[in-house]
């Protein structure tokens, strides 16, 4: 068999040419998009350091300033007792009764005004905390998260529906409507889902309303009837914040 040297040149022309084509029009676009998305991962965890070295540092600069605070409450009390102290040599007996009441008086205000000041620091920390925290998990919260979530809601509705009827009685009974509120829109087949549990499971058969809400950051919201159910990233914040606060009170 003869072999055809232009046909095997043509045959060579092509392929180069099919793989200038294919470097500029599929090689280069994977590569741009790979370098792209490993740029974006690394700001993400810069941003994600940057938050929590801020997080640290509101943390150190509130223990610092409640330790002024003892320093100073300690401070005071020695000048108290002194100055007391002193009073009590100098004056005579007959005054000695009223200089203790002021006394009295004195420490009671005082100690009233370092429990608000008290009070005042462990409110601004639990703000702050919560403000930082809450900043973060938003510059990290995305639709993977979100997802997880959501996924793990249902889960934990259909694997003990009984706990959560009894918890929201009136929640899935004696209403045509209830309001599904997550921060990213709900696939088809997650609303599918959702609303099989809640008819086999819960026995509402209503109407689902989906409502956006950014501020829950991630996961699902269930509300009707003055009820609400939450499986959020903003939920469990201000749960946390609400314990720190009792917990410093």
């Amino acid at each position: 068999m003869l072999i055809d040297p232009f046909t095997v040149f043509v045959q060579v022309l092509n392929f180069l040419i099919l793989v200038l084509i294919l470097k500029r029009f599929l090689f280069r676009p994977i590569t741009r998009a790979m370098a792209q998305r490993e740029e974006r991962l690394a700001r993400e965890l810069d941003e994600a350091q940057k938050a929590k070295e801020k997080a640290e540092q509101h943390l150190a600069d509130i223990k610092a300033r409640n330790a002024r605070l003892k320093d100073e409450e300690a401070r005071m009390l020695q000048e108290i007792k002194t100055r007391a102290a002193t009073l009590e040599k100098e004056l005579t007996a007959s005054v000695k009764a009223a200089v203790r009441a002021r006394e009295h008086a004195f420490i009671q205000s005082f100690e009233r005004e370092k429990r608000r000041r008290i009070e005042t620091l462990q409110q601004e920390m639990a703000t702050q905390l919560f403000t930082v925290a809450n900043t973060a998990l938003h510059d990290l919260a995305g639709i993977s998260l979100h997802a997880s979530m959501v996924a793990h809601f249902l889960d934990m509705l259909e694997q003990d529906p009984g706990a959560h009827k009894d918890r929201f009685p009136n929640l899935f009974t004696g209403q045509d409507t209830l309001t599904v509120s997550t921060p990213f829109e709900l696939t088809g087949e997650t609303t599918n889902r959702l609303r099989a549990i809640l008819d086999r499971d819960f026995g509402f058969s209503g109407r689902i309303v989906s409502h956006l809400d950014p501020g829950l950051l991630a996961g699902v919201s269930l509300s009707g009837n003055g009820h609400r159910l939450d499986w959020t990233i903003h939920r469990y914040l201000e749960d946390l914040k609400t314990g720190l606060l009792e917990q410093e009170s």
